[in-house]
């Protein structure tokens, strides 16, 4: 679980003048309300797994020696709802995006709490996996009080700082408390301001951030679902004055910005070294070289990353060892993947260029700020018939031009030496049809097929599913006791750009509730857009990820003697500027029903206080897809409850 937005260093939040108090607790080891220990429910997110009861951060950066040192002391308690929750809350990572061997870790302590009040010192390990470091628990069960408590130091410092008070889980009460030398020049930016109180402790030196009630973030990388505004603070470094009085000054514009990056050994130095990826270039040269155009080059480079290189599930515009040493361990954070795209293209005679992202749960960025600090993540920008292009690799796949999900979050700002600047990014239409024809046997059960046609993201993720074999299972929990024959499949590999097709022949027992002579036939007709009822309320914009054009056609065959009953009538339900349009038609022929569902949506971006209006479009939605087809079996007996 990442429960925090990278805080690579915390930088004068206030000019203290005399002691530090850093020890001081606002909640102390072992102390557990009794209330708490008998939650078995989140009042505030009564179907959260788990809720974040105190979060507690203490920050104290400083120069020591010469250089810079930040201390971090973290305290948490959280209590475990479900079962659900145990499984992520094993592992988590710490509240710092930098290379694990730049961190010294200690004061380590666990233990878990249940309702009578007993304890149990539990394993806090370290664990380090690459450049990442997480921490492990062991011997969670829902039901207990987890409280944990940890301190590290690094000598690592940015020109910008993220404090996010919310995460995947709700959040109670979150603290921030920092207490940073005057050394530091800083500029805060709140998001959500509102939400954050702010003092100065009166008995020390600190500056303290506080936020309540804190709602999850619900990131998805799903297209239908939308990623959150965290509330945070970001902190910007305009200077460091150093121990011999020289004062290091910041980046202040993008152009400032973007020379300092192109220098950086970590950023600049690995496309413009060769030194640092000939090895990988050697590597994939007699593949490029037998490219006859330029297109075929680019999908030659592109390839090659893809099935040589792993990413290691980090996020970074820094590489942490060259890029040769990367392709050497075949596994790199999402910045060396990108660097390799961007070395390899100009190697080969095509210009590109590193384009840097916030990804959707980092949070958007500021663009009246000038701090790398905003972005997690870079792609590889180039062109094609002189219109922009992105590469993003780490899938296989997902074709050339085509960036993450979780990269759709705005513009991208572009690293040109010479012009740097920001480039309008229009995510990929999602196609998809789905074609379901079943006939109804005079047992209840259906018998046929799901086919299914996708084009954009949707037929990434589908590729990927069929390796993974998530579609079978997804389909296992919709449809209880679903058994699938067989499954074809069509161009897995051939042409990622074009669309991809799948047919599940399958068998849906009991697929209907039968009560005396009148059949009700379980709503099979499913888009997606039912599972997501939105919640009462919502105090930030609406962000999809990509448009939408989903066709769903049902065609169903009843049994000879039955006739209609019910079935649900056609409607039309669409916004007002027609952004968002859902149609629903029914047709009967003889003994075919057919059922036609089209979802299309044009607008990415909702307010705040269109809230509302969105969420009651959803409703409506997921009351059409909830209603029935009833039929009457007029020649057969009464048939008791299957159910």
């Amino acid at each position: 679980m990442k429960y925090l937005l990278a805080i690579l260093c915390f930088t004068a939040l206030l000019n203290p003048t005399n002691a530090q108090n850093i020890d001081k607790k606002t909640i102390t080891w072992g102390e557990i309300d009794l209330l708490d220990r008998r939650m078995s429910a989140y009042p505030s997110e009564p179907n959260a797994d788990a809720v974040v009861l105190d979060a507690v951060t203490r920050v104290r950066m400083e120069i020591r020696d010469g250089r810079p040192q930040m201390t971090v002391q973290v305290h948490r308690r959280i209590k475990l709802l479900t079962e659900n929750a145990v499984a992520p809350l094993s592992k988590i990572s710490l509240p710092i995006d930098i290379p694990a061997n730049r961190l010294q870790m200690r004061d380590m302590q666990a233990q878990l709490i249940d309702v009578s009040d007993d304890r149990q010192s539990i394993p806090l390990e370290e664990l380090k996996e690459g450049d990442t470091q997480s921490l492990v628990f062991s011997q969670l069960k829902s039901g207990l009080l987890l409280e944990y408590r940890y301190e590290f130091t690094t000598d690592s410092i940015a020109p910008l700082s993220n404090w996010s008070f919310q995460e995947n889980l709700p959040v109670r009460r979150s603290e921030l408390w920092a207490t940073i030398s005057p050394a530091f020049d800083y500029t805060p930016t709140f998001l959500n301001r509102e939400k954050i109180n702010t003092f100065a402790d009166a008995k020390s030196i600190a500056k303290v951030f506080v936020a309540t009630d804190m709602p999850p973030t619900r990131v998805k990388t799903s297209g239908f679902m939308t990623s959150n505004y965290p509330t945070t603070v970001r902190f910007q470094i305009n200077s460091v004055t150093w121990t011999d009085g020289n004062k290091q000054i910041y980046t202040a514009t993008w152009r400032d910005l973007a020379q300092n990056l192109y220098k950086n050994e970590q950023i600049g130095g690995q496309y413009l070294q060769k030194g640092n990826y000939d090895q990988l270039w050697k590597a994939m040269y007699p593949s490029v070289s037998a490219a006859k155009t330029e297109e075929e080059k680019v999908k030659s480079i592109y390839d090659f990353i893809n099935k040589n290189v792993e990413w290691n599930g980090s996020w970074s515009i820094y590489t942490t060892e060259s890029l040769n040493k990367a392709f050497e361990n075949r596994a790199a954070n999402s910045g060396e993947l990108n660097l390799m795209l961007v070395a390899c293209l100009n190697s080969a005679g095509i210009r590109a260029l590193p384009m840097f992202i916030s990804t959707r749960e980092h949070g958007k960025v500021n663009v009246t700020t000038a701090a790398a600090g905003q972005f997690n993540h870079l792609v590889c920008y180039t062109e094609s018939n002189g219109a922009p292009r992105f590469l993003d690799a780490s899938d296989s796949y997902r074709p050339v031009g085509m960036l993450r999900t979780e990269s759709l979050n705005g513009d991208g700002w572009l690293l040109d030496i010479s012009n740097p600047q920001w480039v309008k990014i229009v995510p990929t239409l999602n196609i998809s049809q789905t074609l379901s024809t079943f006939a109804l046997s005079k047992e209840g059960d259906l018998r046929g097929r799901f086919s299914k046609t996708s084009k954009g993201y949707g037929a990434v993720t589908e590729r990927n599913d069929i390796t993974r074999r998530n579609t079978t299972k997804s389909l296992q929990r919709s449809y209880q006791g679903i058994r699938i024959d067989s499954v074809t499949t069509y161009n897995l590999d051939l042409n990622l750009s074009s669309s991809f097709k799948r047919s599940f022949y399958c068998i849906i027992p009991q697929a209907i509730e039968a009560v005396d002579n009148k059949m009700t036939i379980l709503p099979l007709w499913r888009t997606g857009l039912e599972d997501h009822i939105l919640t009462a309320q919502r105090p930030c914009p609406i962000d999809f990820a990509y448009p939408i054009n989903d066709l769903h056609v049902f065609n169903l065959s009843i049994p000879e003697g039955a006739s209609v009953v019910k079935i649900p009538k056609d409607e039309l339900f669409e916004l007002d500027d027609h952004s968002i349009i859902y149609q629903f038609a029914s047709i009967q022929k003889g003994q075919i029903i057919q059922l036609n569902i089209k979802v299309q949506i044009d607008r990415l971006h909702f307010e705040a206080a269109e809230y509302l209006k969105i969420k009651e479009f959803f409703d409506k939605i997921a009351a059409k897809q909830a209603e029935l087809v009833v039929l009457k079996n007029v020649k057969a007996e009464p048939l008791s409850s299957r159910r």
